[in-house]
Protein backbone atom coordinates (compact mmCIF):
# COMPACT_ATOMS: atom_id res chain seq x y z
CA UNK A 1 0.00 0.00 0.00
CA UNK A 2 1.62 3.58 -0.82
CA UNK A 3 1.27 6.73 0.14
CA UNK A 4 -2.48 8.35 0.05
CA UNK A 5 -2.55 12.39 -0.88
CA UNK A 6 -5.63 14.38 1.40
CA UNK A 7 -5.99 18.03 -0.21
CA UNK A 8 -8.24 20.34 1.80
CA UNK A 9 -9.86 23.46 0.34
CA UNK A 10 -9.71 25.03 3.99
CA UNK A 11 -11.76 28.17 2.22
CA UNK A 12 -14.70 26.03 1.10
CA UNK A 13 -14.42 23.73 4.08
CA UNK A 14 -14.62 27.11 6.75
CA UNK A 15 -17.91 28.10 4.94
CA UNK A 16 -19.56 25.12 4.77
CA UNK A 17 -19.74 24.58 8.24
CA UNK A 18 -20.02 28.25 9.38
CA UNK A 19 -23.33 28.02 7.05
CA UNK A 20 -24.44 24.95 9.44
CA UNK A 21 -23.29 27.44 12.65
CA UNK A 22 -20.49 24.81 13.18
CA UNK A 23 -16.70 25.08 13.61
CA UNK A 24 -14.86 22.74 11.91
CA UNK A 25 -12.18 20.58 14.06
CA UNK A 26 -8.81 20.07 11.56
CA UNK A 27 -7.60 17.69 13.98
CA UNK A 28 -10.74 15.59 13.93
CA UNK A 29 -10.84 15.76 10.68
CA UNK A 30 -7.51 14.62 10.10
CA UNK A 31 -8.27 11.68 12.67
CA UNK A 32 -11.44 10.35 11.41
CA UNK A 33 -10.07 10.43 7.43
CA UNK A 34 -7.05 8.20 9.43
CA UNK A 35 -9.36 6.02 11.41
CA UNK A 36 -11.96 5.42 8.34
CA UNK A 37 -9.10 4.58 5.64
CA UNK A 38 -8.03 1.58 8.28
CA UNK A 39 -4.24 3.02 7.62
CA UNK A 40 -1.58 4.65 9.82
CA UNK A 41 -0.91 8.38 9.64
CA UNK A 42 2.37 7.93 7.57
CA UNK A 43 0.42 6.60 5.07
CA UNK A 44 -0.74 9.88 4.27
CA UNK A 45 -0.06 13.45 3.24
CA UNK A 46 -2.38 15.87 4.36
CA UNK A 47 -2.11 19.23 2.82
CA UNK A 48 -4.56 22.43 3.73
CA UNK A 49 -5.12 25.03 1.05
CA UNK A 50 -5.63 28.40 2.91
CA UNK A 51 -6.51 32.05 1.30
CA UNK A 52 -6.15 34.45 3.72
CA UNK A 53 -5.98 38.79 4.19
CA UNK A 54 -2.87 40.35 4.90
CA UNK A 55 -3.29 41.61 8.83
CA UNK A 56 -5.97 37.83 9.59
CA UNK A 57 -4.92 37.03 12.83
CA UNK A 58 -7.64 34.63 12.33
CA UNK A 59 -6.58 33.33 9.75
CA UNK A 60 -2.95 33.23 10.92
CA UNK A 61 -3.42 31.31 13.70
CA UNK A 62 -5.28 28.82 12.20
CA UNK A 63 -2.48 28.65 9.41
CA UNK A 64 -0.55 28.15 12.25
CA UNK A 65 -2.76 25.46 13.76
CA UNK A 66 -2.98 23.43 11.27
CA UNK A 67 1.00 23.34 10.36
CA UNK A 68 0.81 22.07 14.09
CA UNK A 69 -1.45 19.58 13.77
CA UNK A 70 0.68 18.34 10.77
CA UNK A 71 -0.97 19.46 8.01
CA UNK A 72 1.70 21.19 5.14
CA UNK A 73 0.04 24.47 4.50
CA UNK A 74 -0.18 26.50 1.49
CA UNK A 75 -1.39 30.11 1.93
CA UNK A 76 -1.74 32.39 -0.55
CA UNK A 77 -2.43 36.03 0.44
CA UNK A 78 -6.29 36.90 -1.57
CA UNK A 79 -6.74 39.90 -3.60
CA UNK A 80 -9.38 42.26 -4.15
CA UNK A 81 -10.92 42.84 -7.31
CA UNK A 82 -12.06 46.55 -8.66
CA UNK A 83 -15.31 45.80 -7.36
CA UNK A 84 -14.53 44.90 -3.73
CA UNK A 85 -14.99 41.21 -4.23
CA UNK A 86 -12.23 39.43 -2.37
CA UNK A 87 -10.82 36.63 -4.70
CA UNK A 88 -9.60 33.60 -2.59
CA UNK A 89 -9.79 30.43 -4.75
CA UNK A 90 -7.35 28.16 -4.81
CA UNK A 91 -8.60 25.80 -7.59
CA UNK A 92 -5.18 26.00 -9.51
CA UNK A 93 -3.13 25.57 -6.47
CA UNK A 94 -4.44 22.82 -5.81
CA UNK A 95 -4.39 21.52 -9.43
CA UNK A 96 -0.80 22.17 -9.86
CA UNK A 97 -0.18 20.61 -6.45
CA UNK A 98 -2.06 17.12 -7.44
CA UNK A 99 -0.09 17.26 -10.98
CA UNK A 100 3.30 17.54 -8.91
CA UNK A 101 2.65 14.29 -6.27
CA UNK A 102 0.43 11.83 -8.91
CA UNK A 103 3.67 10.01 -9.29
CA UNK A 104 4.12 9.85 -5.68
CA UNK A 105 0.48 8.95 -4.76
CA UNK A 106 -1.66 5.64 -5.03
CA UNK A 107 -5.02 7.64 -3.85
CA UNK A 108 -5.81 11.34 -3.99
CA UNK A 109 -8.52 12.56 -1.50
Amino acid sequence: MGLIGVFLDVQNIQETFERQGKEVRYDVLKRNIIILGKREEEDYKFIAFVPYKRDDERRQRLIDALSFQGYRVVAKQTRERLDGSIKANMDIEITLEVLSMVNYLDEII
